[in-house]
């Protein structure tokens, strides 16, 4: 690669992780980073971007002085302009409502975006081309939602099935609330706004003029096709608890049987 003769030059190491992990294994010599920090000071019109997980952030520390902490940015999910930007880019015979519904379908989320930028194809609707991103998008879905504590899980649980028996409502927090006691999760009013912050920090929701919506139609849909396999433990330990206390009065009860029959027989 001839770097001299270009004015900038720009190369990508992705992912990050992968790299600190074959460095770790042995697969890349240790001094690797060293080698690409020195590469940097000695070609200033070379620009090096590494891309990484939001759960590697603390371990991009390890990488200084090659990467400077003022030098990270986190990918927002992109807004509706940007998105319709990007996507008329890739394909500017689709309309403005199409790639709308693509958009909200993806919820701006950079990747799932992505997929469905290069999945435009003229021959295919909108609706093939998001059944299409669908599948590509689900593994990611499924990670999201296992790193979730049980009560981020609830309220999304909470939000799709309130969209589901009603799809034109605009859910409220009392919407939401009303379903966690109806379905007997053990949340009090603290816990509801503190998994509410966390989502809408994810980005996985929407909590705008009192109306609270998942932020991706892909990510409803997943859970309601997922919603049987959904852990419920707070539920699940009560009809534990539940079962317990009947085999505890099945239990008394034989016992008050057998004392009876044998002073029956004594008699």
């Amino acid at each position: 690669m001839k770097i001299g003769s270009l004015t900038v030059e720009q190369l990508c190491a992705d992912p990050a992780d992968r790299i600190m992990y074959a460095i770790k294994k042995g697969d890349m010599p240790e001094d690797f980073i060293d080698y690409l920090h020195s590469l940097m000071l000695a070609q200033p019109q070379l620009g090096i971007v590494l891309t990484a997980h939001t759960d590697d952030e603390t371990r991009l520390l390890t990488l200084e002085p090659f990467i400077k902490m003022n030098a990270i940015h986190r990918l927002h999910a992109l807004p509706l302009d940007a998105g319709i930007a990007m996507l008329k880019e890739a394909a500017p015979y689709f309309s403005q409502n199409d790639l709308t519904k693509l958009h909200q379908a993806t919820g701006g989320h950079p990747l799932w975006l992505a997929h469905g930028a290069t999945l435009l194809d003229a021959t295919a609707s909108m609706s093939e081309i998001i059944d299409r991103v669908y599948p590509l998008a689900a593994a990611d879905i499924a990670h999201i939602w296992g790193d979730l504590q049980p009560n981020e899980q609830y309220i999304l649980q909470a939000l799709a099935d309130l969209y589901y028996q009603n799809p034109l409502a605009n859910v409220t927090l009392q919407d939401v609330t009303q379903w966690i006691i109806n379905s007997g999760v053990n949340m009090d009013s603290t816990d509801i706004h503190s998994a509410l912050r966390s989502l809408e920090f994810r980005e996985l929701i929407n909590n705008t003029d009192g109306k609270i919506s998942i932020r991706a139609d892909l990510v409803r849909r997943w859970l309601l096709q997922n919603q049987n396999s959904h852990p419920q433990r707070q539920r699940a330990s009560s009809d534990t608890d539940s079962s317990r206390s009947v085999d505890l009065r099945l239990i008394a009860i034989l016992v008050g049987i057998a004392i009876v029959a044998v002073i029956v027989l004594w008699l």
